[in-house]
Order: C-alpha cells, then structure tokens, then sequence
C-alpha cells in the first residue's frame, strides 16, 4: 500500500505496514568511553617531587533497542527495529506504520497503536525536511520608490548647486548631494513579489500530506479488509478486475473481426479465404 507525491519534480512516498503485534522485546546497551590520564612525575636528590597528571573523563550513553514482530492479515511475519524510542504497544495489539522516504531511503516516520489509539511520530518533520532535502523555493522581489528616490536626489542636488551659485562656494553642493543620496536610499527597499493564488509552499505540502497519511492509516488499516483504498496512488486506487479485463479483451477481438483483421495479433487477413474462415498466416490462428 503506497501513496506518491511529487514536490519539485521530485517523488516522494508514503506506504504502510499494518499488522497484529507477536512479540516485543526491548534491549539497552551501555556505552561507556574515557580519555585524560597519563603525564609524569620526577623528583631529585633533594627529595622534591614534581610533575603532573592529566585528569580522567569517563562517560557513558544508554542506547535501548526495541524489537517488534508484526503479523498481517495475510500471516507475513515482519520485524521491525527502533532505536532509543519509547513505543506503546503490547502483545496482541493491533498497529501500523507510515513509511516516509524518496526513490534511494525511506524511514518509518510514525507508529500507530489501533487499540490505544494513539500516532506517535518516530521523526519531526524538521528532521524529514533535512533528511529528504525538501526546502522552500525563496520569493522573487523588486525594488521599489526608485521614482521618489530619483526625485529626492535631483531635488537635494538642484537646491545645492543653487546655493553653491549664490554663495559662491561648493559646500552646498556637496551637501545636497549627500542629503540627496542618503534620502534616495530611505525611499527605496524590495518587496516580495506576490504569489499566485493557490500556492502551497513545498514544506507546508508535505506536512499536509503527512497529516493526511497518518489520519488515513488511523481510520482504514485496523480493519483492511473494509478500508477505503480511494486515497492511495491512481495506479493502486484503479487497478482493474479480471472481470474488467476480460470484457476489454472480448470487446477488442470483435472489433478487430469487424475490421478484417486477426482477432489475435491484429494483422488484417489479407485474403478472402483467410477473412471467410478466420485463419491468420501470421501467427497461424484461427
């Protein structure tokens, strides 16, 4: 059972594994590490002692590892592992998991315990964004006041220039060029370029998604047998019957036998007798 999506042209998958809970056992393994020690001491006839000793750093880490065996409806036995994660769920339990990932990896991204009725997500959507390389695609921007910022700066410097003339010295024009560029640049800044309606940023999309998966496998895969599968990818949610099928092949032969060709492999009869009898040359049928 899958779902695609496609984010930047690019696929991203999210399937489920559903199934009745065996057996769960939890192991823990301590990770102990040390470092520091070591140096040198002396000492002389006159009985002095000197020198030092590096101090001693010793760590530990805890990691806890929990294994589960799944059974699904059709008694295929799956284990699944988790690493350093608390998951609720018993013998007996019914449960399933969204599996998240791209065309190389994919990751069970959420646990969901049917009979306590609970998701628990095993990865942020942070963590799936960086894991995944999905990122937002930035705003285009522009710049805009350039018309009252020309009109400033042509101001500041026209009024300069007229007093520089009155005054007979170049100070006022030097200062008005200045007042000028510094208004100018006030009046203009970028703005975002607005987005077309409708628009979903990529990272909103895949959160919406994932909502959507996990609230999909909560209300359809305790009972599979009655799910709604119309969710799922187009080529799962049509998949044709036999009985389908069957009626397009009879549907096909007739009209192929109503155009003078083999019902077969399509090639037109080319004689009378090969039409009358309904006898091909070409792959020997009738």
């Amino acid at each position: 059972m899958e779902k695609s999506i496609t984010i930047d042209d690019r696929p991203f998958y999210f399937s489920f594994l559903e199934g009745e809970v065996m057996s769960v056992n939890k192991h823990s393994t301590t990770r102990v590490t040390g470092h520091g020690g070591g140096g040198a001491i002396s000492t002389t006839n006159l009985q002095g002692v000197s020198g030092n000793i590096r101090d001693i750093s010793i760590s530990s880490t805890v990691e806890t590892e929990t294994e589960i065996w799944l059974k699904d409806r059709n008694d295929k036995e799956t284990r699944i592992s988790l690493k350093n994660t608390d998951i609720p769920c018993r013998q007996g339990h019914r449960v399933a998991c969204v599996i998240i990932g791209d065309d190389s990896t994919r990751w069970i991204s959420s646990f969901i315990n049917f009979n306590a009725r609970k998701i628990t997500r095993l990865i942020s959507n942070d963590e799936l964004f960086e894991m995944l390389k999905i990122r937002d695609v930035p705003a285009k921007t522009k710049r805009v006041g350039l018309v009252a910022a020309i009109a400033a700066f042509t101001t500041c410097t026209v009024a300069g220039f007229a007093f520089s003339v009155m005054k007979e010295t170049g100070a006022p024009l030097v200062l008005g060029t200045i007042s000028g560029l510094i208004f100018s640049s006030m009046l203009t800044k970028r703005v975002e370029i607005p987005r077309e309606p409708g628009y979903i940023a990529n990272t909103k999309a895949f959160e919406d998604e994932r909502d959507n998966a996990e609230n999909w496998a909560m209300n359809n895969l305790y009972d599979p047998k009655n799910a709604d599968f119309s969710y799922l990818t187009p080529a799962q949610q049509h998949a044709k019957t036999p009985q389908q099928i069957e009626a397009e092949q009879r549907a096909l032969k007739e009209k192929r036998k109503s155009e003078g060709k083999c019902t077969v492999c399509g090639v037109i009869l080319n004689t009378f007798q090969e039409q009358a009898v309904g006898y091909c040359s070409t792959c020997k049928t009738r």
